[in-house]
């Protein structure tokens, strides 16, 4: 493996592009860059925290365009954005089937004493 090629593969998952298209950019197959990440302890350290910056980035990113969205007044972002991150706003969750009418759903945090 070439350090230039492995360099190119670092950028493009810290930009957050997935392995497919990091290997279809590179020009490698996915099958070489796994056997790489076997072959190479340390290579595969960095593209793990390649990986790591590039899912913060595409969050930033998408928290960014939501938060446009907000600004311009658009209700389904906004109820959105309530539902996630306001408690007065989030609903526990019904769910319909034939089998079963109705099903209450509460979500409970890890590890409470209630589980």
């Amino acid at each position: 493996m070439k350090k230039n090629r492995r360099n190119t593969i670092l950028e493009h998952l810290e930009s957050g592009m997935n392995v497919g298209q990091t290997c279809k950019k590179v020009g490698i197959a996915r099958n070489t860059f796994y056997r790489w990440l076997k072959e190479n302890y340390d290579f595969s350290l960095m593209v793990e925290d390649a990986q790591v910056t590039g899912n913060d980035e595409q969050n930033d990113i998408t928290e960014n365009k939501l938060m446009q969205k907000i600004i311009k007044g658009d209700g389904p972002s906004i109820r959105y954005k309530l539902d996630r991150c306001h408690p007065k706003y989030s609903k526990s969750k019904t769910i319909k089937s034939k089998k079963i009418s109705k099903i209450e759903v509460e979500y409970k945090s890890f590890g409470s004493e209630d589980s």
